[in-house]
């Protein structure tokens, strides 16, 4: 009985984990060709294309996270004996599990694209930009793209960019199926959605950061709840078979 009440517990304490009006999504990455054991994810609200959550992982090929009522774009990464492999899928409201195939950057399908400057950066300098590059948080900076006549062929895979525009470094975001790139300066990327955190850090009085920190610190609760009752019930599966022993 005490066991399955600490179950009990461990199951209640994660289901307080979950915020309200969220739902939990489970991404699974398989490459073509090669196993993955590590990856990063770039998760952007398609309403308003800001990218709402970056997350690394370490080792392994699937994570599960936690996501609002809203339609998503996710492009993933992870880099494979040196390469680095990319893929993306669209995550609509409703689901629950999606798996994610991930190919060679080198190898993606490209998509033309008009690059456009925001206005403080014309007017701050007349130069353009002569890269774009695919950055990805927890792996830096994955492809350089030349730009051409105001044009680049991008990889078709949800990405940030980033190039050197008048001495500053600006940025934009691109999502399969955009034919333009606009680039805004520092001071303008909360406007291209572009929230500047990385996988590691949450800009401090955030509400993202505190629901962060509330899920996290319950969720270490859980798990040790959950290793506390595990211990318990393997002790007293342990003391009965020692009975049974001596009473033999």
């Amino acid at each position: 009985m005490p066991a399955r009440a600490a179950a009990l517990a461990a199951i209640a304490i994660l289901l307080l984990a979950q915020p309200a009006g969220e739902r939990l999504v489970r991404f699974k990455l398989v490459a073509e060709g090669a196993r993955v054991d590590g990856f990063t994810i770039l998760v952007f609200r398609r309403s308003d294309r800001a990218l709402v959550m970056v997350v690394s992982v370490a080792e392994g090929d699937a994570v599960t996270v936690s996501l609002r009522a809203d339609d998503y774009v996710v492009g993933a990464y992870s880099k494979i004996g040196g390469v680095i492999y990319a893929g993306y899928r669209s995550v609509p409201r409703e689901a629950q599990e999606v798996a994610v195939v991930l190919r060679p950057l080198a190898q993606l399908a490209k998509s033309r694209v008009s690059v456009r400057l925001g206005l403080s950066e014309t007017r701050a300098s007349a130069a353009r930009p002569a890269y774009l590059e695919l950055v990805v948080p927890g792996l830096g900076v994955v492809g350089r793209v030349k730009v051409s006549n105001q044009t680049a062929e991008l990889p078709a895979v949800p990405a940030l960019v980033a190039c050197r525009v008048g001495g500053l470094v600006s940025w934009g975001v691109f999502l399969p199926g955009d034919r333009v790139v606009r680039i805004a300066a520092p001071t303008l990327t909360r406007a291209a959605g572009v929230r500047g955190f990385s996988a590691l850090s949450l800009p401090k009085g955030t509400p993202m950061e505190g629901r962060a920190r509330r899920a996290g610190l319950l969720l270490l609760i859980a798990a040790t709840v959950i290793s506390l009752s595990t211990a318990y019930v393997s002790y007293i599966v342990a003391r009965r078979y020692v009975r049974r022993r001596v009473e033999a």
